[in-house]
Formats: structure tokens, C-alpha cells, sequence
């Protein structure tokens, strides 16, 4: 009995009598929150995979590459003349909503937390250097701005 996979715990009451607690093997999911919070979990890690194949691939083709990829992030290093011009244009794609009102850009700010559109974590701020090591070990430098770190968070059980 406690060999097979759903085996918990057992109590030895006496030499002639043991109790055994066993798991279930299946778990009805009668609630929607379980199943909406996978399609979210799902959007999240496959939304920015396919927002590089499907816009920013075409758009760029050779001069655009990922640097850095993560469940929900992507990082770029784009060669263009003026990316803010084309953020403009597809306005409908961006949450520029954390950017300066008087930003240099003259971009309206729209869409705030709007689910499935990319934003620019710097706020229009230019990246000028980017190390990434690894999934959550990285570290990048912004003008005008303190260098910002991400390193992998241990937890000691």
C-alpha cells in the first residue's frame, strides 16, 4: 500500500491494527477560476512569443533580435530610425500609459494595463547597455537612470 503514488500517511495504532490515508486520484475541477486562471497562465508564456513572430519579425526582419526572453518579458536590440514613431502608428498595440505626460516622444498615453499588449518597462528611457545571463539574472543600464538588477531570488527552506 505504501508504494502506490497516492499513499499519504499511515498510523500504527497497534501491533494488529494500522491506519492508512490515501490521496484521490482524480480531483473534479467543477469551478471556473481553475480553469481561467490556466488560459491566463498560458496567454501570459505564449503572448510575447507570439508577438515577436507575428509583428515584430515582419517589421523589422534582420534588423531586430531578442536578447532576452522570460515567460512574460522580451527584450530587443532594434536598429531603426525612430521606434517611437512606429509605436505611434500602432498606438493599439503598446501600454504606454507609465510614460511621461510631456515625454519627448509627443506619444499620447493609452491603454493602461490593458491584458495582452506590450509596454516598455523603461517609459520611453533609451537602454544603453544589457547583460543577461539567464532566466532572472540579468542587468541593464538606462540613461538618466541608476542601473537596475535582476537576479534569481533563493529560497532556504
Amino acid at each position: 500500500m505504501i508504494a502506490k503514488s497516492n499513499f499519504h500517511s499511515r498510523n500504527i495504532f497497534s501491533e494488529n491494527l494500522v491506519a492508512m490515508e490515501m490521496r484521490k486520484l482524480e480531483m473534479k475541477f467543477d469551478e471556473s477560476i481553475y480553469v481561467d486562471m490556466c488560459i491566463q497562465d498560458m496567454f501570459v508564456r505564449i503572448s510575447p512569443r507570439v508577438y515577436a513572430i507575428s509583428y515584430m519579425a515582419p517589421l523589422f526582419r534582420e534588423n531586430c533580435k531578442v536578447m532576452y526572453t522570460d515567460t512574460d518579458s522580451l527584450i530587443y536590440y532594434i536598429e531603426c530610425d525612430n521606434v517611437y514613431n512606429i509605436m505611434k502608428r500602432d498606438i493599439n498595440r503598446f501600454d504606454i500609459s507609465d510614460y511621461e505626460v510631456d515625454n519627448a516622444y509627443y506619444i499620447s498615453l493609452a491603454n493602461k494595463k490593458v491584458s495582452g499588449l506590450m509596454k516598455n518597462d523603461n517609459n520611453g528611457t533609451i537602454m544603453t547597455e544589457f547583460v543577461g545571463l539567464r532566466a532572472k539574472m540579468y542587468t541593464l543600464r538606462v540613461d538618466r537612470k541608476k542601473d537596475r538588477k535582476q537576479k534569481e531570488s533563493k529560497v532556504t527552506l
